[in-house]
């Protein structure tokens, strides 16, 4: 059995060594002085089954060093402190080493006793190590050779099915690949798991299972039942929660890499449907759904001032996006959303709080509905913003004119008409309406008017006379008139340049 020892002072490793090969069956690999020379050694792929860590040394201590130390290292971490500071045994512990001594007291009986204990539980993690490797082999680099080993996964009649385990949030935790590994690794071992455990990307695992029974229920049963014993035993032991892509089930052995990609692709659907949830690959006829969700009664539900409706609105956007089952088309719509709502604030008032509209950090989030919540948050303040400003600004009649003009702006509209529903004659709300606004009533229903068309306009399937008849212009070449007047351009180029 390989050892490694690490600690910093040079007297103690002189012991350890002697004592340790003062027995045929162990050998010293290497020494280091701080955690990091020893991730160096590991790192250069020594064989090493045992590393007897010092806890307190200098430039990288024994904490840092597991945290440091990868996932794929599968030996057993011994710790050594010379100060009784349970904390960082604690601590130890937690980031995976698997037993502890207190230098002081450690003599070469309990040294030697302890390295006989692990070399008898290391005969079994031996053969998973093998098993592991074997296991990346035939999944990266399927080939007739490798199957030329007494394996369950290499029987043919025997259904294998591939689970992926994926960390929720992992980039988020304060644990590394290692800490996870070890504590699915624990799991299997007090759960008699028969199957493999292989550590894959960052925050992935595969769990690869040979299926005892044939009826499809009882695999679905048996899968649930797996995956569900997994999430406790994590979530009891590292506080982490995980999300389970299961690929649909094989005889051959060399079709797991197949069994992988399925895998892989299904559990990205975690992003649609949220954290600790368990997916089953099926082959079926994905066809491309091209169409728009309209966006029209949320910014309906903006121009009323509506907070309710405009939760509603939002609700049923997210819900028929989703429905996509496409993660670049929400992300690209989501983005969409909150450029536009940059535009609208810029367009309602110069002073508008647009750095409260987080339009970067979108594509930073993991999960459709961290995306839905976010935008709802933007909206949602730019709502609150507008109510509190136009409180503070508008007198009760230009915000009557207003809300009157933002439900009728598909009629016709009049100065006259508008003064009649105030109440007040036309000249005094011209007046006001230009003191409170800055902008005449013309210009107020032009603005929005071209902005809803500009809206619909990203939809191809309508003619730009239904454009302009949906916003309010009878007559087409008018309303061609008017938008050029205030974008600079036709609706034909708009169109063409979206």
């Amino acid at each position: 059995m390989n050892i490694l020892i690490v600690d910093d002072e040079n007297i103690t490793r002189m012991g350890l060594r002697k004592t340790i090969e003062s027995s045929e069956q162990f050998s010293v690999v290497g020494e280091a002085s701080n955690g990091k020379q020893a991730l160096e050694f590991v790192r250069q792929q020594h064989r090493i089954d045992v590393i007897l860590l010092d806890l307190n040394m200098p430039i990288m201590d024994g904490l840092q060093f597991l945290d440091y130390l990868d996932s794929t290292f599968q030996g057993k971490v011994v710790v050594l402190s010379s100060y009784d500071d349970l904390d960082h045994v604690k601590s130890a512990m937690k980031k995976g080493a698997s037993d502890y001594f207190h230098k002081p007291t450690m003599s070469p009986d309990k040294i030697t006793n302890m390295l006989i204990a692990i070399s008898k539980e290391e005969a079994e993690p031996k053969h998973s190590r093998e098993v592991d490797d074997w296991m990346k082999h035939l999944i990266l680099t399927p080939s007739e050779k490798l199957l030329k080993v007494n394996h369950p996964f290499v029987d043919y009649s025997k259904g294998k099915v591939v689970i992926l385990a994926s960390v929720n949030d992992f980039n988020q935790l304060n644990l590394n690949d290692f800490e996870i590994y070890n504590s699915i690794i624990q799991w299997k071992e007090q759960s008699n798991f028969r199957g493999e455990i292989v550590p894959w990307r960052e925050g992935q695992y595969l769990v690869v299972d040979v299926l005892q029974t044939k009826s499809l229920l009882n695999q679905y049963q048996h899968i649930q039942a797996l995956c569900d014993s997994i999430q406790r035993f994590l979530k009891t032991t590292k506080e982490v929660t995980l999300s389970f892509g299961v690929s649909q089930m094989v005889y051959d052995p060399l079709q797991m890499n197949q069994s992988v990609k399925e895998a892989e692709e299904i559990v990205q659907q975690e992003f649609f449907k949220g954290r600790q949830t368990l997916h089953f690959y099926k082959e079926e006829n994905k066809s491309e759904q091209d169409f728009q969700v309209s966006a029209q009664g949320i910014w309906q539900a903006m121009d009323d001032v509506d907070k309710s409706a405009l939760q509603n609105e939002l609700n049923k956007y997210f819900k028929e996006l989703i429905k996509l089952e496409n993660k670049e088309k929400v992300l690209q719509e989501s983005f969409n959303l909150l450029i536009s709502l940059k535009n609208y604030m810029e367009n309602f008032n110069e002073t508008a709080p647009l750095q409260q509209i987080p339009i970067q950090h979108i594509s930073k989030l993991h999960y459709a509905y961290d995306i839905h919540n976010e935008v709802y948050q933007s909206f949602d303040s730019m709502l609150n913003w507008i109510a509190e400003y136009e409180n503070n600004h508008y007198s009760p009649i230009v915000k009557s004119v207003m809300k009157y003009i933002h439900q009728h702006y598909t009629k016709e509209i009049s100065l006259d008409r508008l003064a009649r529903h105030v109440q007040t004659n036309p000249s005094y709300l011209s007046r006001i309406f230009k003191e409170q606004t800055g902008s005449t009533v013309s210009d107020c229903i032009a603005e929005l008017r071209i902005n809803k068309a500009k809206e619909l306009l990203k939809h191809n399937q309508l003619r730009t006379k239904d454009v302009s008849l949906a916003v309010g212009y009878a007559n087409e070449r008018y309303f061609s008139q008017i938008f050029k007047k205030y974008t600079g351009m036709t609706p034909t180029k708009f169109r063409k340049q979206k």
